[in-house]
């Protein structure tokens, strides 16, 4: 199990070191995100756990009895993400002060780290197929999403309501054990974190620490991890009732499968994509090349991430 940052140092190909400059300095959340690379085939099956064993005491003599267990089956298919565009012969040919073909690579390999970044908070496999699941549709359906308007679990609710320091706290002791790894949310909702904690008292704000060669604010000691793929117009498409043009989410949440938290997966050992020259094209004075690569995502531990949705980013 490697971070995305981690993996940085690792040699590799032109089109792959692309992929990760563009999310490493671009995005705030790709640095954090750890991946399983192991994946044979298709798919990945897992058990996830849903009734730890019961713990007992027991006299010298008394009989030990087995404790109570209960696995959730998980499987998760990956997904085939890409990039194709073309070079016109000509130019790759006549060119002379840049080479056209690694411009060209470093397009794809921008647009590509871009697409799987907002894969990792906005995909959806029910709205469409070809997804995988992001962080949000993994709070609301495959974990908890908690209403902010009422707290209720399983639910953004039915009204965008403004957010209050109280009800954020209650979502971070929602995560077990311990504390979140990070708190993933826009920045309208940064900046109303912020005002809220001024507004709390003489000299209480957010203090910021570095992480990943920058700095990023804290809340409770937990990370503040900036992300503008979080919409500030939520739709829930398995929620024909629930809608808002002025609502957003916040998210705790761990990274891992050792703590059983979001994680990418992938076919191919370390994160990997490959870059392909597809040939010639018919009656065209062009050749075509493809980005592509396997990603996928899974949760091992249900408590390890939460969301509150349903928070009013008009407020």
């Amino acid at each position: 199990m490697s971070t995305i940052a981690q993996w940085d140092k690792v040699d590799q190909t032109f089109e792959v070191q692309g992929v990760w400059d563009t999310i490493y300095t671009e995005d705030q959340l790709m640095p954090w995100l750890e991946f399983e690379g192991d994946v044979g085939g298709t798919s990945y099956d897992y058990e996830r756990e849903s009734v730890n064993p019961t713990a007992a005491e027991a006299s010298d003599e008394g009989e030990l009895v087995d404790g109570d267990i209960e696995f959730a089956e998980g499987n998760e298919t990956l997904k085939t993400v890409y990039v194709q565009n073309y070079l016109n012969l000509k130019k790759k040919k006549t060119a002379r002060k840049q080479d056209p073909l690694v411009i060209l690579k470093k397009k794809m390999s921008k647009s590509y780290g871009r697409k799987l970044a907002d894969l990792v908070i906005n995909g959806d496999s029910a709205v469409n197929s070809l997804q995988f699941d992001g962080i949000e549709k993994k709070c609301r359906v495959e974990t908890r999403m908690v209403a902010m308007d009422d707290g209720v679990m399983n639910g953004p609710g039915t009204a965008e309501t403004e957010l209050t320091i109280a009800r954020l706290r209650e979502v971070i002791d929602g995560v077990e054990p311990g504390l979140p790894d990070a708190l993933v949310m826009n920045k309208t909702m940064r900046r109303k974190l912020t005002n809220l904690m001024n507004a709390a008292g003489s000299g209480i704000s957010l203090p910021s620490i570095e992480m990943f060669g920058r700095r990023v604010k804290t809340f409770d000691d937990i990370p503040i991890i900036e992300n503008d793929y979080i919409s500030n117009s939520e739709q829930y498409a398995d929620a024909a009732t629930w809608g808002s043009s002025t609502a957003t989410s916040i998210y705790a949440l761990k990274f891992g499968m050792d703590k059983g938290g979001y994680t990418l997966l992938h076919n191919g050992g370390f994160f990997d994509v490959e870059f392909q020259n597809l040939g010639i094209r018919k009656n065209r004075n062009e050749e075509v090349y493809r980005l592509i690569g396997y990603p996928g995502s899974a949760v091992f531990e249900p408590k390890s991430i939460i969301g509150l949705g349903g928070i009013d980013s008009a407020a």
